[in-house]
């Protein structure tokens, strides 16, 4: 009624369809290594969900794919701001951060369909939120995953 349609087929004949920019089965433009980082933070908030707020940044400091089927190796570090966020981590005897490995690899193996090996550190990094240059050392810049995370 308001012309919206006309104008769409109009706009439409004026614009040459072009090939898919990504594959049928693609989920993200992401790299792998940044979808595992965010899964293992994503473990990380939902084990703690409260006691440890947003201030988690998860660096993917290695990834290592076999060049033919085999295990991928993945070591990442776990930043928090203070001593106590990392002690709720660890958490006692190490079980929080064995259950926020095991879940994480497990999500990490159910999107690639082969098995991972996952290796977890947790380091304190003091207000690494409040300064730049820590922000963009841990993949936080300006498009998320632009740095260190997303290479």
């Amino acid at each position: 009624a308001d012309g919206i349609e006309r104008v769409l087929d109009e706009v439409g004949k004026l614009c040459p369809e072009g090939p898919h920019r990504y594959g049928e089965d693609d989920i993200t433009d992401r790299p792998t290594r940044f979808l595992a980082s965010e899964y293992v933070r994503e473990q990380v908030l939902l084990a703690t969900h409260e006691e440890v707020p947003h201030a988690t940044a998860v660096v993917v400091d290695d990834f290592v794919e076999p060049t033919e089927g085999g295990v991928t190796r993945i070591t990442a570090t776990i930043h928090v701001e203070r001593p106590g966020q990392k002690r709720i981590l660890v958490g006692a005897g190490g079980e929080m951060m064995k259950r926020i490995g095991t879940r994480a690899r497990q999500r990490i193996e159910a999107l690639w369909g082969h098995q991972v090996h996952l290796e977890l550190w947790v380091r304190v990094t003091p207000r690494w939120r409040e300064r730049g240059e820590q922000l963009e050392e841990l993949g936080y810049g300006r498009d998320r995953g632009e740095g260190k995370q997303g290479s």
